[in-house]
């Protein structure tokens, strides 16, 4: 019996797809059988759950007086004493000072040595002078007001404000001003502080 066209065509197609199908079987079982070829299956692998996977990531560990800071970051990153909670001797705690954006060896005080002899003596020393024109940064140290509320930073660490935003809870009334002007009031719901440099009592009932 003789095929018209669309026929052997038609017959062609399921030839090419019955022989790749069996040419992807018989690799595979090549591939994968343990028997036959030298590929070894995933699966078949033996995990040795003596090693241990270590992690990259350091822990999170304050093992020295407590400043806040993990004591990896203290040697690494910020150059702090992890075993004095106040590096640079300004009253606040290193901890502290990172959190908020000051620098934890800057007390914002030039030392004694340079203010009595006003100049540096050697090429170097000017070198290293001019590289550290900006140290000491008087905004850095316990008297200073990088947010000009008129709070110092030994202020703000005592009363828990922000010392790089005036106003730390947004509710448009000055972080010293509501310092100096907090009080107490009887209310339906209980006391009431107003006028808390931490909270902007939204919401209260008087």
């Amino acid at each position: 019996m003789s095929l018209n066209h669309n026929q052997m065509a038609y017959a062609a197609i399921i030839s090419t797809l019955i022989f790749g199908s069996l040419f992807v079987g018989i690799s595979g079982f090549y591939q994968t059988s343990s028997g036959v070829g030298d590929f070894d299956s995933a699966a078949e692998e033996e995990i040795n759950p003596n090693v241990a996977i270590q992690s990259e990531i350091p822990e999170d560990n304050d093992e020295g007086v407590g400043d806040g800071l993990p004591d990896i970051l203290e040697e690494s990153q910020y150059g702090t004493d992890p075993n004095d909670i106040d590096t640079d001797d300004d009253g606040m705690s290193d901890g502290w000072e990172v959190k908020h954006g000051l620098n934890p060896l800057d007390n914002g005080e030039a030392d004694n040595e340079e203010e009595e002899t006003g100049a540096t003596n050697t090429a170097d020393d000017a070198e290293v002078s001019n590289e550290s024109d900006s140290w000491p940064d008087p905004n850095q140290g316990k008297y200073g007001d990088p947010d000009n509320d008129g709070l110092t930073n030994e202020q703000e660490a005592e009363l828990g404000t922000d010392p790089q935003r005036a106003d730390s809870d947004n509710d448009g009334l000055n972080d010293r001003w509501e310092s100096l002007y907090t009080m107490e009031v009887s209310s339906p719901d209980g006391t009431i502080t107003l006028f808390n440099p931490l909270s902007g009592n939204w919401g209260c009932t008087l």
